[in-house]
């Protein structure tokens, strides 16, 4: 007999972002990955059109509708490695399916505008 292991391990797909302010990249594609504990890891082309890598852990409501992720990324001119901190909101479409709204906030310092910015992702 085979067993089922349950794995609430999430694939996501960055679609893109809309900026408060114009002149950024919108086009922020990218794949991430979060772990059953929380740590979560992605790669994303960035609002400079630069490729950005970042990982920290995502802490989420007992219902998943609600999250903050934590960490640190890179491929900003300000610094090598940033701080990350974005809320999100996550709306299942079924199936293990969801789209997740994310909001972005400008950096303190030299750093992109506010955004909102779209996933799609899928929980295993």
């Amino acid at each position: 007999m085979i067993a089922a292991i349950a794995c609430a391990c999430v694939i996501g797909a960055h679609i893109g972002s809309s900026h408060f302010n114009p002149g950024y990249e919108n086009g922020n594609v990218g794949v991430y990955a979060k772990t059953s504990s929380g740590y979560t890891a992605g790669v994303v082309r960035n609002s400079y059109g630069r490729t950005s890598f970042y990982v920290g852990k995502t802490w989420g409501t007992a219902d998943k509708r609600f999250a903050l992720t934590a960490g640190v990324i890179t491929g900003y001119p300000a610094a090598d490695v940033s701080p990350l901190l974005v809320p999100s909101y996550r709306h299942g479409l079924g199936d293990g399916w969801a789209a997740r709204l994310s909001y972005l906030p400008k950096p303190p310092r030299n750093g992109a505008s506010d955004a909102v910015h779209l996933s799609i992702e899928r929980q295993f």
